[in-house]
Order: C-alpha cells, then structure tokens, then sequence
C-alpha cells in the first residue's frame, strides 16, 4: 500500500520534469529571438535614421524595443533558471524565481501595453488631428508621455504587494490588457478606413493641398506618413501576440505551487 501511495507522486513529478525540459528549451529559444529581434530594432533606428520619420515615434518605438528587450533580458531567463532550479527540487529558491520573473513579466507587459497605446494614439493623430499630435506628443509632452508609461507600469506591477487581493488583480491585469488591444484595434480600424480614403482620392485634385508645397511634394509625404503607419501597425500587432503569449507565461507561474513536492505528499 506504501508503494501504491508514493507512485503517483513520483510519476507526477517525473512527468513535471519532463514538461520543463522541454519548456526550458522553447523560452531559451524566444528568449535568444527577442533579444536579437529588439536589438536590431534599436540599432536600425540609430544607425540608419529615417529622416521622414518623426522624433516622437522614434522615442516610443525604441521605448517598445526596451520593454520587449527586458523580457528577453531578463523575464525569460529568470523562468528558465526557476525550471531548472524546481527540476533539482529546491521549492523555496523556484519561488523566489518565479515571483521575480513574474515582477519582469508584468511590468514589461504593461510598458509594451502603454507603449503601443500611445503609438497608435500619436499615428492617428497625426493623420486625423495634426493640431492635437502636435499639443500631446511634442517636446517636454512626449518625454513625460514616457515616464508616465513606465511609472504606471511599475503600480501595476507591484499591485498585488500593495492590495494583496490576487483574484481582484487577476480581474483588473485582464481587464487592461483586453481594453489597450479594443481601443488599438479600434484606431488602426480608423487609420486603414482614412488612408482608403486618400488613395481614392485623384492625384489630379489639388484643392485641399497647401499652397506652400507643390502637389506631388505633399503626395509623396501623405504616402510616406501612409506606408509608415503600415509598418508601425505590423510592428504592433506582433507585439500584441508577444503581450498574449507572455500573458500565458505569467498564468502559467502558478503551476510551481500546486506541483511542489511538499503539497504532492499532502495530496497522497
């Protein structure tokens, strides 16, 4: 009866180890991907500047790049060590792991949430309301735009220490992410319909161009604000399917807790 009690847990726990093999391999795999991905895209934008390109779109892009660098920097490689170390059976360390790769992932996720936010707010303003862009994403505005994004993501990290509801702050992380990810979709919904209009329009019409610039001079800059808008826009929805994908990571988390060998030996 000795044996039949202390075989399940054993054949759990060898199966756990198993799994995390194998979940090591693919986060060292998307943690080598991000950081080489992000990398280049900081030295893109710095080597080889775009001149067309705005100073404000420049500054939240690489502040994107930065946050999605943290993940493969450090998110990743702290879930990786805390799959190693629970592999060894020291419960105590793995938790201490896994609540700081949870601290990165969170925080991350929520700087790249803001910072696409506010990407696709500052494109379509300056399609829609070139007045307001230049109010909101200009200067001292933009740069605290920036501190902003990094300052809400810290409480929203940090929530669960400062409330310590878990359930109330599963509600709310999910809450925000599904809100950023409506209202994105929504804007990029309004770019796509407004940059239609524009192609439909002839190119032999002049009257709503300014007279300072020629007509093939303000079509050629209306199609490179247009084809920029569209880069941007694959940029952000690859980070939307990372947001969702490390948004599994961090669900995942608690899975050390109900798989630990101490509560194994409780449920036999």
């Amino acid at each position: 009866m000795a044996q039949s009690d202390e075989s399940p847990p054993k054949i759990l726990i060898e199966r756990i180890r198993i799994n995390s093999t194998l979940l090591t391999v693919v986060l060292a795999i998307i943690s080598v991907v991000t950081t080489t991905g992000n990398l280049l895209v900081i030295w893109t934008i710095y080597r080889n500047p775009r001149w067309e390109q705005r100073t404000v779109s420049k500054l939240l892009v690489v502040n994107l790049a930065v946050a999605d660098l943290m993940v493969g920097l450090l998110g990743e490689p702290l879930l990786i060590i805390s799959h190693l170390v629970l592999k060894n059976s020291h419960n105590e360390l793995a938790n201490n792991f896994t609540t700081a790769a949870g601290l990165v992932l969170i925080l991350t996720m929520a700087a790249s949430s803001c910072t696409i936010y506010n990407l696709t707010l500052e494109r379509y303003l300056s399609l829609e309301m070139p007045p307001w862009r230049e109010k909101l994403f200009t200067g001292l505005p933009g740069k605290l735009s920036i501190c902003c994004i990094w300052s809400f993501a810290l409480l929203i990290a940090f929530l669960p220490t400062l409330i310590g509801k878990v359930d109330m702050i599963k509600l709310f992380h999910s809450g925000f992410f599904v809100f950023v990810a409506i209202v994105v979709i929504g804007l990029y919904m309004r770019m796509f319909i407004i940059i239609r209009k524009f192609n439909k329009t002839p190119l032999t019409q002049r009257i709503n161009q300014p007279l300072v610039q020629p007509g093939h001079v303000y079509t050629a800059a209306k199609r490179r604000e247009h084809s920029y808008v569209k880069d941007i826009s694959r940029k952000n929805w690859f980070d939307l399917t990372c947001v969702l994908e490390l948004r599994s990571q961090s669900s995942s988390l608690h899975i050390y807790n109900a798989t630990s060998p101490t509560q194994s030996k409780e449920d036999s």
